[in-house]
């Protein structure tokens, strides 16, 4: 009788320190330190262009340039206008009107997950397209 107990009891405590296990696995992947991401966007009279480039370099020196934005990066957006027209770009709920060869800038933080609209307006033409945050 006291060897089945013995036996349930190690059970148990095998499978909490599964389950702890696996929690503080999750909890590390969530918490790796956040780097700062720069996108590049061109307005022109033709279209808009993207570009995002990781601002921090990985542990063997090489720069990462993945093609989406972790969750919880801080991304700085710098808006130049290449047309002959006053354009605007609206990204993350913020909207940035650009006269004909100004640059702006502006920073978020991309704090969930998704695919984030992009606008981009001029002329009476309108640019769309998406921006993934995983």
């Amino acid at each position: 009788m006291k060897r089945t107990l013995f036996a349930a009891g190690v059970a148990a405590l095998a499978a909490v320190a599964l389950t702890f296990t696996g929690a503080s696995l999750a909890a590390s992947r969530t918490t790796e330190p956040t780097q700062y991401r720069l996108v590049a966007v061109i307005l022109s009279d033709k279209g808009v262009k993207l570009g995002w480039y990781a601002v921090t370099r990985t542990h063997d020196g090489n720069i990462s340039v993945p093609a989406f934005i972790p969750r919880g990066d801080y991304v700085s957006f710098s808006v130049v206008n290449v047309g002959k027209t006053r354009h605007t770009f609206k990204v993350f709920g913020k909207t940035v009107p650009v006269r004909p060869g100004q640059k702006k800038h502006f920073a978020v933080a991309a704090t969930s997950r998704g695919k984030f609209p992009y606008v981009s307006t001029g002329q009476g033409k309108q640019y769309r397209g998406f921006i993934s945050v995983v």
